[in-house]
């Protein structure tokens, strides 16, 4: 598959992104086990499906870790979740 004919990895986001805060269910403390397809926090928010990510991320650490996690990810995801989760931004 040449470079040209790889798929956009923005296509479908805002369908991974839940629509409120009550869908999230992740543990806000303890280890976390993610299926071997996602290694880190900030993959879940770029690259995990809305089940993976409403099953495994906190809302309250989320919000707390918003500042760190916008620096590992790309200004158009961090910008798609912002304008979805309303006070994400001001996090």
């Amino acid at each position: 598959m040449e470079a040209s004919e790889l798929p956009d990895r923005f296509e479908g986001l805002e369908q991974r992104i839940p629509e409120s805060w009550d869908e999230f269910r992740g543990p806000a403390s303890g280890v976390v086990h993610l299926p071997n397809r996602l290694a880190l926090f900030s993959i879940l928010l770029d690259c995990g499906q809305r089940e993976d990510i409403v099953r495994y991320v906190d809302p309250h650490l989320l919000r707390g870790d918003w500042p760190r996690l916008c620096r590992a990810t790309t200004s158009q995801v961090t910008r798609r979740w912002e304008q979805r989760l309303p006070g994400l931004a001001a996090a």
